[in-house]
């Protein structure tokens, strides 16, 4: 469940909220080092529903919900695919030039589901990319790490929130320990709020800049088309009509 424009009207209104973060890019990056941002997180959480899937990963407990959609979507797909082997019978027949046709293994987004052998490979290859970070990076070395795949009951999201409100539990937690969550979410800054914790960011990209961005490329897209059309059209290469 998302809560649409959200961000955008909690930037506007409280500006002062959004912090641009420092990035350190690079081979040889030594991850040991302090924060560039002069600031150290306890624990960082990561939602990847929208790294893995740029509409989210169901869980099991919603693949009924959803199995209808999925169902439709595969239909669609099936008869667009027939129809693009019908075009290119008919333009190899009339001689035309048709390009390879190149299959992606995740073309079908049906298959990022639970229970796939495709989500199944995915959690063997984040274990051993763990694995390898554990064993070779000095800024691996000394913390624990927690994978939940799509084989756990629940949202990433909501894991998340549970695995914080079961810290809190616990006779060694500690009030001032400081959480940070990636995702694009905008219902996660609500559920941030509502775990109360005094210590709580939430890393995520800019999409307002890039909305500006996109509207800038979009003027500057339309300007220079407008340009050249009217260089196109002052170079005589139409017919002259004599004004009245």
């Amino acid at each position: 469940m998302g809560v649409p424009s959200f961000y955008r009207w909690l930037v506007n209104k409280y500006p002062n909220i959004v912090v641009n973060a420092k990035e350190e890019r690079g081979e040889g990056l030594d991850t040991s080092l302090e924060n560039p941002n002069g600031m150290e997180f306890d624990n960082l959480y990561l939602d990847m529903n929208g790294i893995i899937h740029p509409y989210g990963v169901a869980p099991r407990a919603k693949m009924n919900q959803q199995r209808s959609r999925r169902f439709r979507t595969s239909k669609d797909n099936e008869i667009a695919e027939k129809e693009e082997e019908r075009l290119r019978r008919q333009f190899m027949s009339e001689g035309k030039e048709v390009l390879p046709k190149q299959d992606s293994e995740v073309s079908d987004s049906n298959i990022i589901t639970p229970g796939t052998a495709f989500m199944y490979r995915l959690s063997k290859e984040l274990q051993n990319y763990i694995r390898l970070r554990i064993s070779n990076d000095p800024g691996w070395k000394t913390i624990k790490v927690m994978l939940s795949d799509a084989n756990v009951p629940g949202e990433g999201e909501h894991k998340i929130m549970s695995f914080i409100r079961l810290q809190r539990t616990l006779s060694d937690s500690n009030p001032d320990t400081r959480h940070c969550l990636y995702g694009l979410d905008a219902d996660l800054i609500m559920l941030a709020l509502g775990t109360h914790e005094i210590h709580f960011s939430i890393l995520r990209e800019d999409v307002l800049v890039r909305e500006q961005q996109s509207n800038s490329e979009l003027a500057l897209k339309c300007t220079l088309e407008k340009a050249v059309t009217s260089s196109v059209t002052s170079r005589g290469w139409f017919k002259q009509v004599g004004m009245v």
